[in-house]
């Protein structure tokens, strides 16, 4: 009865069947359907391109798992593999996370779970014997003689042909992808900071120069938008099991973890150091700052808490803060000091003032009881008293002092010059050519080498020796140009995956102005003079020829070397800022 219930509830229990949705490439980026197929091991000759395209599938004692990928799918992944390695092969955690990403979804025996093919097509199955003996035969088609062949054999194979039937395949064009979104950020912060020459490589698999990929944006260019392979894949990060209502299927991606770049990657068939500083920040050094903090409590005195926080700043500034609080003390009290001498002094000629205007207006009294005077007299007599110096302060007296003796200085001064001219002109003339005839002594130097190299130092006396061996060396003459309009421009250009992208540049490369620099630097080459004795001089007898006589052109480096110094290819191009972004980030 137990057994009975147990095999019950086996028989009950969900089981997931590990099924295919490929197998065989027919032709380059064409796999076969194989949906619902069952996973089928490869032939041990062709572990090798197991172990090379997918490591982290292990293989037990030269076995080869149940996969849903054969040989040909491999070698084809295997063409790809030297495009991964100059962009990302320096840096093994990146480059081995991408391929457990793309391995998985070639060949993984769950493949149907977190796959599903989005476009079929039907194509004709090529014949293998016929390629195999077009191939042989191809390096003999120059110079060898046409094999005899029997006219009855002839017969026979023409009629083979006829009755050979043509097979037609069904393959997968298009493909939806399930990955985890965690792999996807992790695959991309492992890449994040690897080079290739002087561009990030992240940036050329995202078709972007600018810094702003992120994973959407990365695996939509490499799936939807890549133009090297016929296969088109539909990314779709999720974050577990996931119900497509468009394809009415539940899947279930896979949950293989990434490495981080500063990881070793440790895999069955392979195993990797951990990616340079160059390629991953997490690897370069970090300076650590120790820091000795004691620890207040509070049994500790004001002082002692003083010095704790006075401890934590600059000798600098606590420099800077003791002077600015001596200066703002001395300033404060020289404040008070005047405000009190002032004080005292008003008062004191405000007591003066008084005595003065009381002792006057008992003189007026008296004056008017005996004799009429007049009003202007009264206003004299206290402008005399407003002005009066004791109501002045020290300053003012002084500086009222130095203004009168000024005044005097160059009052006599000037009558003298007024009174006595031949006096005056004459020295002054006689000083002025003293001090002017050192002029005819100066001389202007142009040449860099009197500018900058001592006449005495070991590289001039190098050069002189050189230029006495072996003639004087060339010197580079610039030409810069400037754009009046200094606003910068979006310019569309194509990726090495044949995308099209925009690229901020700056006004230099616009179009007009470029043919314009153009057109004036090949003025520049056909200029020429005539002497008076006949003889036309141009560029050409003057320049630098490396090359000469076997080449008598001059060397120009120019930007326009990238279009042959030809106007006309410059109008033809449609993405012309596509060869720039190129070139000029190739060392």
């Amino acid at each position: 009865m137990y057994q009975l219930l147990i095999i019950i509830l086996i028989y009950l229990i969900p089981t997931i069947n590990s099924k295919c949705i490929w197998y065989e490439n027919i032709r380059p980026g064409y796999n076969q359907l194989y949906l619902h197929g069952e996973p089928k091991p490869l032939s041990p000759n062709d572990i090798y391109l197991l172990n090379d395209m997918c490591p982290h599938m292990a293989t037990d004692q030269g076995i080869s798992p149940n996969l849903c990928c054969d040989s040909k799918q491999l070698a084809e992944m295997q063409k790809f593999k030297y495009m991964l390695d100059n962009l990302i092969g320096r840096c093994p955690s990146c480059y081995f996370n991408l391929l457990h990403i793309f391995c998985e979804m070639a060949c993984s025996p769950n493949q149907d779970q977190f796959a599903w093919p989005l476009e079929i097509i039907n194509i004709t199955r090529p014949n293998e014997n016929d390629q195999k003996i077009q191939s042989e035969d191809s390096p003999r088609a120059d110079w060898a003689l046409d094999d005899y062949v029997d006219p009855e054999e002839e017969e026979e194979n023409k009629v083979k042909e006829i009755t050979k039937s043509i097979e037609t395949v069904s393959v997968i064009k298009k493909i939806r992808y399930y990955v985890l979104e965690k792999q996807a950020k992790d695959f991309i912060e492992s890449c994040w900071s690897v080079r290739m020459n002087f561009q990030y490589a992240i940036d050329i698999l995202c078709g972007s120069t600018n810094r702003i990929c992120d994973h959407k944006k990365l695996f939509k260019y490499i799936g939807a938008d890549n133009t090297q392979t016929v296969l088109k894949i539909d990314f779709v990060f999720v974050n577990g099991t996931y119900y497509d209502q468009e394809l009415n299927r539940t899947f279930q991606p896979s949950l293989g973890s990434m490495f981080s770049c500063d990881q070793p990657v440790i895999l069955p068939h392979i195993s990797r150091q951990k990616c340079t500083c160059m390629d991953c920040n997490a690897m370069c050094p970090k300076l650590n700052k120790i820091q000795n903090e004691t620890i207040i409590t509070t049994n500790n005195s004001i002082i002692d808490k003083l010095k704790f926080k006075l401890s934590k700043f600059h000798r600098i500034t606590i420099a800077a803060i003791i002077l600015y609080i001596i200066f703002v003390i001395v300033f404060i009290i020289l404040n008070v000091l005047m405000c009190v001498w002032n004080v005292k002094n008003n008062r004191k000629n405000y007591s003066i003032t008084n005595d003065k205007s009381i002792i006057n207006k008992e003189k007026l009294n008296n004056s008017i009881e005996h004799h009429h005077i007049p009003l202007s007299v009264h206003d004299d007599e206290e402008s005399e008293t407003s002005f009066d110096d004791e109501q002045n302060g020290i300053l003012d007296r002084f500086g009222v002092k130095i203004d009168e003796s000024l005044h005097k200085i160059f009052t006599a001064i000037g009558r003298f010059c007024a009174y006595n001219p031949k006096y005056t002109l004459i020295p002054v003339i006689t000083i002025l050519f003293v001090l002017c005839y050192g002029s005819r002594y100066y001389t202007v130097t142009t040449d860099p080498v009197d500018l900058w190299v001592a006449h005495n130092s070991r590289a001039r006396q190098e050069k002189a020796y050189f230029d006495e061996k072996f003639g004087p060396f060339y010197r580079i003459a610039h030409l810069i140009l400037v754009p009046n309009n200094q606003n910068n421009i979006d310019l569309k250009y194509k990726t090495p995956f044949d995308a099209e992208e925009k690229h901020t540049f700056g006004p230099v490369f616009e179009k007009n102005f470029l043919l314009d620099a153009l057109r004036l630097q090949l003025f520049i080459e056909n200029f020429n003079i005539t002497k008076i004795t006949g003889e036309i001089i141009n560029l050409n007898n003057i320049c630098f020829k490396p090359l000469e006589p076997d080449n008598n052109y001059c060397t120009i480096i120019s930007l326009f070397q990238y279009h042959q110094n030809n106007i006309t290819v410059i109008l033809n191009e449609s993405f012309y800022s596509s060869q720039y972004l190129e070139c000029m980030k190739t060392p």
